[in-house]
Parts: C-alpha cells; sequence; structure tokens
C-alpha cells in the first residue's frame, strides 16, 4: 500500500502541474486577449479616422459653397465637386466598419439622407445665384445636424472602445486573482504567467504607439505631398509669364535684370518643393550600388576641410563592407546634413563619428520598428557628442519645419527621412539630453558591384592638352568656366552663341569635347547646337549645363538617354570629374550613349514643317490659370493650341477637329484619370503623341501603360525650353 506521504506527494505533483497547466492557459489567454485588444484598438481607430475624413469631405464642400456664393470664383467649387465624388465612398466605408452595430448603421442612414439633402440645398443655392445674382438666405441647420450625427457616432465608437478595454483589464484581472490562490508549488509558473502577462501588456502598448507614429508620418507625408503639388502649379503659372516676359522684352531690357531676380528667386521656391517632395518620398532617385567604405572617406575628408579644428571627425568602417543600392549623390548629401546638424549640436566644438557596417535585421526587430522588412542592410551611424534632445523633441524630430535650432529651417532631417526610406531603408535615432545624438540609416544590401566612375576619375581628373567648345552666352560665366579648364590642364575655344560655335567647330575638327549651356541666345539651344556639331562630328562627347532646365531632361525618376549635365553652381572639382568622365566615355549616374533630338526655338518647325504649317496641341487642364499660361507659352513657341477644361471635353475635340498632332494632359482632371484619358486619346489616334504634366515624379510602370509610342513627362514648374524640348523629342524621327 501506498503510505501518506506518497500519496501527499502526489497530491502536490497533480497540485503543481494543475498549477503550470492553469499558468499556460493564462499566458496564451493572454496572448489571445493582446491580439484581440490590439484589433478592437484597430478597428475602433479606424471607424473614428472614417468619419473625420467624411466630416472633413463636408467642411471642404460647404467652404467651398460659401466661398462660391461670396466672390463667384468657380475655383472654389472644386471642393464642393470633389466632395460629392468622394463622399459616398467614405460613407459607404463608415457602413461596412460598423456592419455589427445596428445603433451606428441607423445614424448613418440617417447620416446618408441629410448628406444628399444638403448637397442639393447646395446646388440650389448655386443655381439662384448664377439666375439672378443674388445670395439666398444660408441655412446652417442641415450643417449643424450632420456634424451632430458625425460626433454621435464618435462618441458612441469611443465608448464601445472604453467598455472593451475596461473588459479586458477586468478578465485580466481576474485570471490574476486564481493564480493568485493557486499552491506554493506554482510558484515558479505563476512567476512566469505573471512575466508573461507584463510583456505582452508592454508590447501591445508598444505597437501601438509604432502604429501611431507610423500612421502621423505618413499622414504628414501626403498633406506635404499636396502642399507641394499645389504649390508647384502656382511657380508654373508664375515661371510661365516670367518666361514669356522675358522672351518679349529681350535680355538687354533693363527690366530684363529684374525678370532674371524674380526667376532666381523661384528657383528657391523650386528647391523648397523639392526638400518637400523628398520628405514624402516622391523625388525622382538614380538607385545604384555604392561603395560605402568609399563614399565615408570621402565625406570625411569634405567634412574635415569644413567644419575646420574644433570638430575633429573619426571615419571608422568594418571588415568586409557591404555595398549598399541608393541614390549616391542624395546619400552623400544626407551624411553631409546629419553632419551639420551634429556640428549645431556642439556649439563649443566636439567630437564627431561616421561609422558603417553590416547588420541584419530580424523579424522582432522588424515587427517593433513597424516600418521596415527583415534582411540585410548596411548601417551607416552619425554620432556627436552634443547637448542631445529629450523626448518631446525626439517624436517630432522628423517632421517637416519642426526645428530646435533658432535658425533652422526643419527641412533637414525630414529629407534625410524621406530619402532612407523611399529607398527602401529604415532611420533610427538615439539621444538623450546632455549625451550626444546618433542617427542610424539602415539601407538595403546589393551584391551588385559598384561603378568605376570615382576610381576612372580620380585618374584622370585632370586634362591632357584636350580641346573643349565652351559655349556660353553669359560672358561672367563663360570667362569663370574657360579660366577653370584652362588651369585644369584643357586647351579651350570660346563662343558666347550657336553661329559662333559651329564656325568654330568648322574650323577646329580637333575639338574632343563640346561644353554648352542649355538655354542660349539666338537661332540654337543648346541641344540644337550639340545635334548641329555632331552633325560634323559623329559621336562628339557633350557636357549640358544649366541652372534652369534640370526637369527638361529628368523624367520618371532618371536623366534622359545621351545627357550628361552639370547643374549650376557647380564647383571646380565637379566640373573636372564631369569633363573627364565624358572625355573617357565613362557614363555619369542616368546617363546612356545614344543622343535625344533638340526641339526648335520660336516655331522653326524640322522635318519639313514651316510656321505656316504650325502642329496643333490639345491643351487639357482644368486650372484656368495654368491652362491659360501654357497655352500663350505654346502659341509664343509656334504652336496652335485647343483647350479643354474637362476629359470630356478634350475627348470630344480631339474626335472632331480636322487637325492635333500632339496632347498635353494634365494628370489631375475633375471627370477622369489623366492617365485613363491619354489611353483613350490614344485609341481614338494611335500616333498622337502625348505629354503627361504633374506636380509630382510619376513611375515609368504608369506611363507604360497608355498605348502606342513612348508618353513624354513634364514635372511642373518647366519653361518653354524645357516644354519645347520635350514636344520635339515626341515626334517621330524620319
Amino acid at each position: 500500500m501506498r503510505g501518506p506521504k506518497h500519496m501527499l506527494q502526489t497530491v502536490f505533483i497533480v497540485v503543481a502541474m494543475v498549477a503550470l497547466a492553469a499558468v499556460t492557459v493564462l499566458g496564451i489567454t493572454a496572448i489571445d486577449y493582446a491580439r484581440d485588444g490590439q484589433s478592437w484598438v484597430d478597428h475602433s481607430q479606424e471607424v473614428i479616422g472614417a468619419e473625420r475624413l467624411l466630416l472633413a469631405q463636408l467642411v471642404d464642400a460647404e467652404t467651398g459653397v460659401r466661398g462660391y456664393l461670396l466672390t463667384r470664383n468657380p475655383i472654389y467649387l472644386q471642393s464642393w465637386t470633389r466632395a460629392q465624388q468622394e463622399a459616398p465612398a467614405a460613407l459607404q466605408h463608415l457602413f461596412d466598419l460598423t456592419a455589427d452595430n445596428p445603433e451606428q448603421q441607423k445614424t448613418l442612414t440617417r447620416l446618408d439622407v441629410l448628406i444628399g439633402r444638403k448637397f442639393e440645398l447646395n446646388a440650389q443655392e448655386i443655381a439662384e445665384l448664377d439666375k439672378t445674382g443674388k445670395v439666398t438666405d444660408v441655412d446652417m441647420s442641415v450643417m449643424d445636424t450632420l456634424r451632430s450625427l458625425i460626433a454621435e457616432i464618435e462618441k458612441r465608437e469611443r465608448a464601445i472602445y472604453d467598455q472593451r478595454r475596461h473588459e479586458m483589464i477586468l478578465r485580466y484581472d481576474r485570471l490574476r486573482q486564481t493564480l493568485a490562490a493557486t499552491w506554493l508549488l506554482s510558484l515558479a509558473g505563476l512567476a512566469f504567467g505573471g512575466w508573461s502577462l507584463r510583456q505582452s501588456s508592454r508590447r501591445v502598448a508598444e505597437i501601438e504607439a509604432v502604429n501611431r507614429q507610423a500612421r502621423k508620418m505618413e499622414a504628414i507625408g501626403n498633406l506635404t505631398g499636396g502642399i507641394a503639388h499645389d504649390f508647384n502649379n502656382l511657380l508654373q503659372v508664375i515661371i510661365a509669364n516670367l518666361d514669356l516676359a522675358f522672351r518679349q522684352i529681350g535680355p538687354k531690357e533693363p527690366a530684363a535684370g529684374f525678370l532674371q531676380s524674380a526667376l532666381m528667386a523661384l528657383e528657391k521656391g523650386e528647391r523648397l518643393t523639392s526638400q518637400l517632395l523628398a520628405f514624402a518620398r516622391r523625388q525622382p532617385l538614380n538607385p545604384q550600388p555604392i561603395d560605402i567604405a568609399r563614399m565615408i572617406e570621402e565625406c570625411g575628408n569634405l567634412l574635415r576641410r569644413t567644419l575646420g579644428e574644433a570638430y575633429p571627425i573619426e571615419c571608422s568602417t568594418s571588415a568586409g563592407l557591404w555595398r549598399a543600392m541608393a541614390d549616391s549623390t542624395l546619400l552623400q548629401n544626407a551624411i553631409v546634413n546629419l553632419a551639420l546638424n551634429a556640428r549645431d549640436a556642439m556649439p563649443d566644438g566636439g567630437q564627431l563619428t561616421i561609422e558603417a557596417s553590416n547588420v541584419t535585421l530580424d523579424s522582432d526587430y522588424a515587427e517593433q520598428a513597424g516600418d521596415v522588412s527583415p534582411g540585410a542592410y548596411v548601417l551607416i551611424a552619425v554620432s556627436d557628442s552634443g547637448m542631445g534632445m529629450n523626448k518631446e523633441a525626439l517624436g517630432r524630430v522628423f517632421e517637416p519645419f519642426y526645428t530646435t535650432k533658432e535658425t533652422g529651417t526643419g527641412l533637414g532631417l525630414p529629407m534625410v527621412y524621406g530619402f532612407v526610406k523611399q529607398s527602401g531603408g529604415h532611420i533610427a535615432i538615439y539621444s538623450e539630453p546632455g549625451q550626444g545624438t546618433t542617427v542610424k540609416l539602415y539601407l538595403p544590401r546589393t551584391t551588385k558591384a559598384a561603378a568605376e566612375r570615382d576610381r576612372a576619375r580620380r585618374a584622370a581628373a585632370r586634362g591632357q592638352g584636350q580641346l573643349i567648345l565652351v559655349v556660353e552666352d553669359d560672358d561672367s560665366v563663360r570667362a569663370g568656366v574657360v579660366a577653370q579648364l584652362s588651369d585644369l590642364g584643357y586647351g579651350v575655344l570660346a563662343a558666347a552663341d550657336g553661329d559662333t560655335a559651329l564656325a568654330l567647330a568648322q574650323g577646329n575638327p580637333q575639338i574632343d569635347l563640346l561644353f554648352t549651356d542649355v538655354v542660349l541666345g539666338g537661332p540654337y539651344n543648346g541641344r540644337q547646337l550639340a545635334d548641329a556639331i555632331r552633325a560634323l562630328r559623329p559621336g562628339l562627347p557633350v557636357v549640358y549645363t544649366s541652372g534652369y532646365t534640370e526637369n527638361a531632361i529628368v523624367h520618371h525618376g532618371r536623366l534622359d538617354q545621351g545627357v550628361t549635365l552639370l547643374s549650376k553652381p557647380y564647383r571646380a572639382d565637379q566640373l573636372a570629374s564631369t569633363v573627364s568622365d565624358a572625355l573617357h566615355a565613362i557614363p555619369a549616374a542616368g546617363t546612356a550613349s545614344s543622343s535625344v533630338s533638340a526641339a526648335p526655338i520660336g516655331g522653326q518647325q524640322e522635318d519639313g514643317l514651316s510656321t505656316d504649317e504650325a502642329e496643333i496641341v490639345l491643351l487639357v487642364d482644368d486650372n484656368r490659370l495654368v491652362r491659360s499660361s501654357l497655352a500663350m507659352m505654346l502659341e509664343d513657341l509656334g504652336y496652335g493650341v485647343v483647350e479643354a477644361e474637362t476629359a470630356e471635353q478634350a475627348l470630344t475635340l480631339l474626335g472632331t477637329a480636322e487637325q492635333i498632332d500632339a496632347a498635353l494632359v494634365d494628370f489631375r482632371l475633375p471627370d477622369m484619370d489623366g492617365l485613363e484619358l491619354a489611353g483613350r486619346l490614344r485609341g481614338m489616334k494611335p500616333d498622337l503623341r502625348l505629354v503627361m504634366v504633374s506636380g509630382q515624379p510619376v513611375g515609368q510602370a504608369e506611363l507604360a501603360r497608355i498605348p502606342g509610342p513612348p508618353v513624354g513627362m513634364l514635372l511642373k514648374p518647366f519653361n518653354a525650353a524645357q516644354l519645347e524640348d520635350l514636344l520635339y523629342a515626341s515626334r517621330p524621327q524620319h
């Protein structure tokens, strides 16, 4: 028989096993509740976000109608029209989200009726004003009721959220109390269960925080991108009119200087929109394999000369450092930007460290970070010993226009953030007050070989007496370029216009390279001149330079084929490397071997066309100011113009007009997507030349959806030369 002691041991073991089983069940239950809790949180937040979006659409519509009633400016009706198109989808989304809640469904049904009623009243007010010229009494009761119903939906959803949260907490408490009453043998299991619960609760809170931050940054990015798009539209109108005015009065008139000053100010506006697009992850990139160790070394040398002895710089790279895939120019700008921020954080001097190493991010880190995929990355860390930042500043450091400096713009770190995200990487920042700051950039690893451009450039940066033809219509700029090239060991011939340059090219067959501005006075622009000289000297290397027309040769995020561009202003080392690369047939980033034809100036048409046989361009843009400016620009270039405000008008015009040779189509139209319209235009006229216009870069894959010949792309703002270049390049070559 079994004695009492053995029976007690058996009971003890059974109790312990039961207790451990209870702990296990609790752990599993806690994990399930954590998941359910997160699902509830996400669902409630989605409902609240959806109803706020609907309210914002209705408020925008009401504001637009009020603006039209006060000013009779049809621009104000755009938001009303957009709300009529978007509100039904937003309302249906709310119906779907609250399908299991009869009270919410009932309120939404009332809301649906009132929204329809509100739009009917708005239409009556607009019609009355258009008919009589008088504004009827504004009835705000419907709008007030709409606000009240939406507030009721949000209040009810928040109550549901609080109730679920409270139930989850109560259930947690009951489970803990049950475990607390178990036998002493279960202490180990209880400790494990308590630890699991604490970890689960903390994990839920961390996930909520990461999701909130990600949603906030995404919302700010969308807002910033939209602002940049609208700002580009304004810049486009101003640049078009200034460009037309400058062409009318000529460069020798006294007023030309004022126009040039205005254009220079607009260039600053373009840089601002470029910075905003960088944060919004909509800037054009030219990703390529990068030797990070070499780049860190070059950045360190540059920064030592720039920052001085008060800021000692330590550069460190691990052995066998991987290559990264990114835009090399923007990455170098990002590192320099971080270094300058570090300098500003150390007003009395301090240590700056730039490190690079190989890292592999696992799924746990990726889940915690929330915005990165597991995999292999190259880590670049920039650290300083400065004043550091508190938690509040860290939470906002990547927001545009937020700065802790007295004179800062607040766009430096947001640009770095947007660049890294758009490159498929990850960025993290660590800082404490008085302990300095470290910013870590994680860039995707690539196994492709790094370009050998830098090595060849250093080997041949100076000239060996090669003869370069420089064409620049600005006397001071031309003199400076001639002096720089001569100092680099090149022979130089200089011309102020295309006619002189052609004469020099005909009399000097030993010319090794053409260096020309894109915009020139006289009958030639830079591209036309290059074509004319290449007819005499096929294969002659050409380097274009410009401070104003870069967008004319940047499409779909990359430079056009056959283009080597040196953007003004440039330093002597940039001039040396670009010229050396062109002479030694080392393609610069984004260039290729074939050339792109140039456009004629002012309607001097090639391919047998005279000014009497002017081509007709169908111009489609719903913004009246932009459309008017572009129409004047096209007419000044010698084109005939047919204007359309909507896609429906454009399709009608193409079907009835005797002649339309090309179409200039904006991406955003009120009644149809620009890409869809382009496809339908090509369906009606397969050989129609198409140029799409947008305030934001558009991927090649989207343009490839349009059937037929390749489609051109212009980024706002652009000038007459850029428009003309692309329209001409889209012609079929005979």
